[in-house]
């Protein structure tokens, strides 16, 4: 059963990513936690992301600004490492409100205040969101929303923005399950569930591709983050 969730609900995250372009880590961690719990549930859903986040860096490779991502990826990287440090010292049940409230908030925002929202896109601005990010991604494997909105601005065309995002993601997701390894977060137990989840995401993908163009994105968008704040709700409910 275990492997069954976790092959849906990689599945759903590769036509998810592919469909919305963002949202592979958040509808993975709508499911991984009831399995394993938060702490190696980000740990799992961080080792399935590098499979669909590496042939989507690999495949537009020639469209990265890497002089630009350089720098962010390096802030991302070392507050990811800073975070899951901080985890395993955790109190389980705090770090069970924590998440709850975590997609809570982000739920409300991607549903109420994301499209007022605009940031200007500094140096500065790029650089605190990935501190950010990368605090979010090793709490809870996830780190999109913050810098899909810092990045968006910052890059000349879909394409750009999409590899500077995704090569992002395949070295701080590398950077995070070896940090996860040497601090005994992710084990050689969690690796079938690993392989699993990365065939499924990439067949989500490529179910994804073919339905793109006859699905709302913005309906999918929405009911995404319904969901992302009803396990919110649930997950709070249970931890306090």
């Amino acid at each position: 059963m275990a492997y069954a969730i976790a092959a849906i609900a990689a599945l759903a995250a590769g036509a998810v990513q592919t469909v919305t372009g963002f949202g592979a880590a958040v509808v993975l961690m709508l499911a991984l936690p009831r399995i394993f719990g938060v702490v190696t549930a980000s740990a799992v859903s961080t080792s399935i992301c590098v499979a669909l986040s590496g042939m989507l860096a690999w495949k537009l490779r020639h469209r990265t600004d890497f002089k630009f991502i350089a720098l962010p990826i390096l802030v991302f990287s070392a507050c990811g490492v800073f975070a899951i440090n901080l985890i395993k010292s955790m109190d389980l049940r705090a770090v069970g409100v924590s998440f709850g409230v975590f997609l809570l908030a982000l739920s409300v925002y991607n549903l109420v205040f994301s499209k007022r929202t605009s940031l200007r896109p500094t140096r500065t601005v790029v650089l605190v969101c990935s501190a950010v990010s990368g605090i979010f991604s090793g709490l809870f494997s996830i780190g999109g929303p913050m810098m899909a909105l810092c990045l968006v601005p910052c890059a000349e065309d879909h394409d750009e923005y999409v590899g500077n995002m995704q090569t992002l993601f395949v070295v701080t997701n590398i950077v995070n399950i070896i940090t996860r390894t040497a601090n005994g977060l992710y084990t050689f137990d969690l690796l079938p569930f690993t392989l699993v989840g990365a065939v499924f995401i990439l067949i989500g993908k490529e179910i994804g591709s073919r339905l793109v163009k006859r699905l709302n994105t913005e309906r999918i968008r929405k009911a995404i983050y319904v969901l992302v704040g009803i396990s919110g709700a649930m997950t709070l409910l249970e931890n306090i």
